[in-house]
C-alpha cells in the first residue's frame, strides 16, 4: 500500500496483488467491495475499501455501513488501484 499525488490531492493506492490478496482471503463486502484492513488499537482497525473500476460511491456508502455493523471500525480511507484513474 502507498500514497501518491493525484491531481491535486493525495491518494492511497494499493497494488493488483494486493487487491488479488484480499479477495483471496476473502475480504469483500457483500456488495463486492473489496478491503485491507490494519489493527490500530484496542478499538479496531483502519479499513482500506479498495475503489475499482466500476465500484461506485454507492457501494463504498453500503460497504462502510456494512463493516460498521459487523467490525470494529476506527477509521476508513479510500484506496484506488495503482495505475488506474479515479473517477469521482
Amino acid at each position: 500500500m502507498g500514497v501518491k499525488q493525484v491531481g491535486l490531492k493525495w491518494a492511497y493506492t494499493v497494488t493488483p496483488e494486493e487487491v488479488s490478496r484480499a479477495e483471496q482471503y476473502g475480504d469483500v463486502t457483500p456488495n463486492g467491495v473489496k478491503f485491507i484492513d490494519e489493527l490500530v488499537s484496542i478499538n479496531g482497525c483502519a479499513f482500506y475499501l479498495i475503489k475499482e473500476a466500476g465500484i461506485t460511491n454507492e457501494q463504498i456508502t453500503a460497504a462502510k455501513r456494512h463493516l460498521r455493523n459487523e467490525r470494529d471500525v476506527v477509521c476508513f480511507h479510500i484506496a484506488i488501484v495503482d495505475g488506474e484513474q479515479e473517477d469521482d
